[in-house]
């Protein structure tokens, strides 16, 4: 069994310490933006990053900078997008139904945006409580995410 490490850059603008205002300077200036100079880095060096971004952090960025989403869908080869919900909040007290919501809506949010999309999902590590949420994970592994 071969085992590979794999650089995972996870974006949750809405749930960071960053503040909104450094977030969306960041996405300003289209392809000479820090977030576009960031990606290009990667593609520069020949790295490869698989990116998980929260289905809001990717609205800010199709609103302020559609040029990152740009970048990310011409290099598939570098960058691989992993699914993530739509907002990275804690959800302990959220009902079973909005639960599911949340993780649908990211993923749909995702996969509406990005070319090539993997099977993977980056959970957020509050998203499993004891019970209810539990079993809609377990589903989401043996069902699959279409």
């Amino acid at each position: 069994m071969t085992k590979t490490v794999v650089d995972i850059v996870n974006f949750n603008a809405d749930a960071s310490c960053l503040s909104s205002s450094i977030w969306l300077d960041a996405l300003q200036g289209g392809t000479t933006s820090k977030i576009c100079q960031w990606l290009e880095l990667f593609v520069k060096n020949n790295k490869k990053v698989s990116l998980g971004f929260t289905g809001s952090t990717l609205a800010d960025i199709k609103k302020f900078n559609p040029d990152a989403i740009n970048i990310i869908n011409e290099k598939k080869d570098i960058f691989e997008i992993i699914l993530r919900p739509w907002s990275h909040d804690i959800s302990l007290y959220r009902t079973d139904s909005l639960f599911i919501y949340n993780v649908e809506l990211g993923i749909r949010t995702i996969k509406s945006e990005f070319d090539s999309v993997s099977n993977f999902y980056l959970i957020n590590n509050i998203y499993i409580k004891k019970g209810c949420h539990e079993k809609n994970i377990t589903y989401y592994f043996h069902q699959g995410w279409d």
